[in-house]
């Protein structure tokens, strides 16, 4: 799924309603031309017409579902990046308050982790996985913590402040790499694969014997349910192709650091 899902929004809404119509039309073919060498005599409308119903019914019913599962995980995705650029925020804001020299230089280092999040672990996070160089800019900003001396009230107070957001945007950084391989499993993508090719087939032999009307009516229910199949598709994958999930929060993170930098 994964290579599919990687192709342009605007393609895998293409390619799966004319894929779909395809095979709806290509197999009415077939089946009219061989109905009688196969035995497919007694065309029974009622019955075609009850299955036709149950199964895009069925398959609209558990799409539906999907989406809205899929959506949630995207908006809780979504609203956990905003957590962390603001983490990442208030951390610089406090090394500011701070402003001994060490300090300073873990502002250079947070901004470096930043620019990794979004220049190298981002285009990575397809994968299920975080970048090892950015790790390793989060680990390094976390040794430095300890750099920081302490010798006021008010330095202790920013110190317990600067330990307490290091660790919530580690914990950030975690979170959005667990949450980017939160996708549906392979066993669900292979069983709307067959769910959806049963529907072609019922379709297929409802159209043997059929008006212009309901062969237009059909084939539009076909497109739109996968239509419906695409937008799970994309939607699944937030990391891939053209993104879902937007970065920008990091990015006026970021953006906020530079414009604090003397």
């Amino acid at each position: 799924m994964h290579s599919l899902a990687s192709l342009p929004q605007w393609v895998l809404c293409l390619i799966f309603p004319v894929g779909a119509l395809l095979a709806l039309g290509g197999l009415t073919l077939v089946l009219r031309k061989v109905a009688p060498a196969i035995g497919l005599t007694g065309y029974d409308g009622d019955i075609l017409d009850t299955a036709t119903q149950n199964s895009l019914g069925g398959a609209y019913v558990i799409l539906g579902f999907s989406l809205v599962m899929v959506l949630g995980s995207v908006d809780k995705l979504g609203r956990d990046i905003m957590t962390e650029a603001t983490r990442i925020e208030s951390l610089d804001r406090l090394l500011v308050l701070e402003g001994s020299a060490e300090a300073q230089h873990m502002r250079k280092t947070l901004r470096a982790y930043t620019e990794s999040v979004l220049q190298t672990e981002w285009p990575v996070l397809h994968q299920q996985k975080g970048a090892p160089t950015t790790g390793d800019l989060l680990q390094n900003l976390f040794r430095e913590v300890g750099t920081i001396k302490v010798d006021s009230n008010r330095q202790t107070v920013l110190f317990t402040e600067i330990i307490r957001k290091t660790e919530e945007v580690v914990q950030s950084r975690q979170q959005r790499i667990a949450e980017s391989s939160g996708s549906l499993p392979t066993l669900f993508w292979i069983l709307c694969y067959c769910g959806f090719a049963g529907v072609i087939v019922i379709a297929a032999l409802r159209l043997l014997d059929s008006t212009p009307v309901r062969a237009v009516a059909l084939a539009t229910q076909i497109a739109v349910l996968a239509l419906l199949f695409s937008a799970v598709l994309i939607i699944d994958h937030p990391f891939l192709g053209d993104e879902v999930v937007d970065p920008g929060p990091i990015m006026k993170a970021l953006s906020q650091i530079e414009k604090r930098d003397p």
